[in-house]
């Protein structure tokens, strides 16, 4: 018993994600599995067992049990019975787990260090929001995971004393975003000598490091929607000509009105410009990065949420952008004002103002400018992934210094 106890705890690490339950968080989260794989772990995604049940309804079954160092396990989220085809509420959904979940959690701990079947529990790499994670004691080394761009945690972390003293920013000009400034680890703070800051690996986007690290294989082959895809939009996009399709996509938990929903449907049309709209609930385009990355796009109708972001980035598309809630507002300001890769619709739309944008963005000079601004920067963070780039060094400082491991 003692040596195949031995065997198993020294074979491969063992990684738990927890993602919280919402098509954005899975999505990063089963990337960063993907990335791990490439590092020799044994990986444990921890789905909800309504959403587990998405992933198997947009796949076949089998699909998500053909990994032996891939395994999934589910625990229930705590809601009240909903359609099986339903968006669950956000802001429900982050309330229920954090209050229900920490039991379910811990037992499939208890499940993975009982068994001989997988090593035992290295890590526990877990989605920011779902801090009760970190209230387990069964492994030493954990990790906090962020998808959303490195200003809005300084922004959360400062905002009350910014409103109390009104203070301003100090920096005169957006150097620092490309002179390397944002690379500079910040390790001690004066009057806080005493105090240890937790180590921040920039990693991303997960989408381009992993066409670095990880080797093609099956695992490369698993994704993570919880949407059944429709590939018939290629078909459709192979027959139209460079940069001439608006691609719409306001991903899976964005509501709008009737009035907003007739509002953009009359500007598009009246626009006179070919468009590509994936209309909720259950049928997603096929990849967005690929969409995105399809020469026919010229640009992207988005409600800026991180994902979506770091997706039209990696394919150098300029958007247009409709904010709805969370840090999309914030996401949209830096494309429009700091990026130079955006334009913004008021949020009581306005049919002919939609039609006008889309123009201005397809055919008009300023759009034509915005996408050489979205190649420039699609070059940044193609750089940053390559070997050798910032996103790839951290990365593997990520697995040396925070998971301790030496892959």
């Amino acid at each position: 018993m003692g040596s195949l106890e031995t065997t198993r705890t020294t074979e491969k690490p063992h990684a738990v994600l927890v993602p919280l339950p919402a098509q954005g968080h899975v999505n990063p989260l089963m990337r960063l599995a993907k990335l791990l794989h490439a590092k020799r772990f044994h990986r444990t995604l921890v789905n909800t067992e309504f959403n587990h049940k998405h992933l198997i309804r947009s796949k076949r079954p089998e699909s998500v049990k053909r990994f032996h160092d891939f395994r999934f396990e589910t625990i229930p989220d705590g809601m009240p019975p909903s359609d099986k085809d339903a968006t669950q509420d956000v802001p429900q959904i982050c309330n229920s787990v954090r209050k229900n979940c920490l039991v379910p959690f811990k037992e499939i701990l208890i499940k993975l260090s009982s068994s001989f079947e997988v090593p035992l529990v290295s890590c526990v790499i877990f989605d920011e929001i779902l801090s009760f994670t970190s209230k387990t004691n069964f492994c030493s080394k954990g990790a906090s995971f962020r998808q959303s761009q490195g200003c809005i945690m300084i922004f959360l972390h400062n905002c009350s004393s910014i409103l109390k003293n009104d203070f301003s920013f100090f920096c005169p000009d957006d150097d620092y975003l490309t002179d390397g400034t944002l690379d500079t680890p910040v390790d001690w703070i004066c009057g806080m000598s005493n105090f240890n800051f937790p180590n921040i690996y920039a990693i991303g986007p997960l989408q381009l490091l992993a066409r670095h690290v990880v080797p093609e294989s099956q695992v490369n082959s698993l994704n993570s929607s919880l949407w059944k895809p429709n590939l018939k939009v290629f078909e459709w996009l192979d027959q139209r000509a460079p940069n001439s399709v608006v691609y719409v996509n306001y991903g899976s938990v964005t509501t709008m009105t009737d009035h907003h929903f007739r509002e953009f449907a009359w500007g598009l049309a009246t626009s006179r410009q070919q468009f590509l709209w994936i209309v909720r609930p259950d049928v997603v385009s096929g990849g967005e990065l690929k969409v995105l990355e399809h020469l026919a796009v010229g640009t992207f109708f988005t409600h800026c949420g991180w994902n979506s972001m770091m997706e039209t980035i990696c394919a150098g598309v300029p958007v247009i952008c409709w904010p709805f809630f969370a840090n999309q507002q914030t996401n949209c300001h830096y494309s429009c004002e700091k990026w130079g890769i955006g334009m913004e619709i008021i949020h009581n739309v306005k049919r002919d103002e939609v039609a006008e944008l889309v123009r201005k963005m397809i055919v008009g000079e300023k759009g034509e400018k915005m996408r050489f601004k979205a190649k420039e920067w699609k070059k940044k963070v193609e750089e940053a992934t390559e070997v050798g780039g910032s996103s790839y060094i951290n990365f593997d400082k990520f697995i040396n210094e925070a998971l301790h491991y030496k892959g």
